[in-house]
């Protein structure tokens, strides 16, 4: 729409809602209470719409979509390229777009449409949300293999007295182990934190570092073999690594098409 059209419209809704919707501030503008009030509905309307729309018959050879997928570092590597493959034999006009998995934001992301699926370890889901999880995982250590710690017993006064990298797909230090040690009344020293999986063994080989990171990722990625791996000197117990996805999109055939492959790869994570 050209901004005249797009100042008509909004004139109307305006008068028909009886509520200016935005107002001006510096730099642009602002919606009002009610028209942020407006939002889910209205986006949950034209998902529907979209969905009634769509081919009853659903042809993977034939779908033309683009999935946006917030994804984790250890889904990004271990199930995304597995389902590129699937996409470029089974449905070549399915494209993926991906970027990192926020845990402060995914759930913003799916209710704005930003993103269609949310792949990674999520809390507190919310029930408008969709979600179900795909493998269990469980944390390990990693060191190089001349650490002094490596080959011994690891406790938990020598985990804690180590230094340690964080790894955070978003970068900030506020990691989820972190999270779970302060319940228990203790905390590790973090001295860096990476964003990368593959920066992991290169800082590890460098220093007298600990990486307390995904069992499934350690065995999967050639690039930690070498490495000497243990468990944590806490029973951290196992976590989900889910997919979560929008209510409104249950029913749509492509991305319903889409979820099923994603599960179907994951169930050989399982073991």
């Amino acid at each position: 729409m050209s901004p005249p059209a797009v100042s008509l419209a909004l004139k109307r809704l305006r008068y028909l809602l009886d509520d200016k919707l935005f107002v001006r501030i510096p730099g642009g503008v602002s919606p009002t209470p009610r028209s942020l009030e407006l939002a889910e509905p209205i986006r949950n309307v034209l998902n529907q719409l979209q969905t009634v729309f769509e081919p009853i018959e659903f042809s993977p050879q034939k779908a033309t979509h683009t999935i946006h997928v917030a994804s984790s570092n250890q889904c990004a590597v271990l199930v995304l390229p597995k389902l590129y493959e699937r996409l470029r034999m089974q449905a070549p006009g399915i494209s993926l777009l991906v970027r990192p998995q926020r845990p402060q934001s995914y759930v913003q992301q799916l209710d704005e449409g930003e993103i269609h699926i949310a792949l990674g370890m999520m809390q507190d889901i919310p029930r408008r949300i969709s979600h179900m999880p795909l493998y269990q995982d469980k944390f390990v250590c990693v060191m190089r293999a001349c650490h002094p710690l490596a080959g011994r017993k690891l406790t938990v006064k020598s985990y804690l007295s180590a230094d340690h990298i964080s790894m955070s797909n978003h970068g900030e230090a506020a990691y989820l182990l972190d999270k779970v040690l302060e319940k228990r009344g203790v905390k590790r020293r973090v001295i860096t934190t990476i964003n990368q999986l593959f920066l992991g063994p290169t800082y590890l080989e460098k220093t007298d570092s600990i990486l307390t990171m995904q069992s499934k990722t350690v065995r999967n990625l050639s690039f930690y073999d070498g490495f000497h791996v243990t468990p944590p000197p806490f029973n951290l117990g196992s976590f989900d690594v889910e997919l979560a996805w929008p209510k409104a999109f249950d029913q749509h055939p492509a991305h319903a098409w889409i979820r099923e492959q994603i599960i179907d790869i994951c169930s050989a994570l399982q073991h």
